[in-house]
């Protein structure tokens, strides 16, 4: 029984690292874009 709690977590913990990853990366890419646009804007 706790044996089966443990790989329950390990999932968890997995999956919540995966959607932790993706959302850091979406926002740096989120970021990156405004950060060109804004340059991009003022040099125009």
């Amino acid at each position: 029984m706790r044996h089966h709690v443990r790989r329950h977590l390990a999932a968890s913990i997995r999956r919540a690292r995966a959607v932790v990853l993706d959302a850091v990366i979406s926002g740096a890419a989120a970021g990156a874009t405004s950060c060109l646009l804004s340059l991009l804007i003022h040099r125009l």
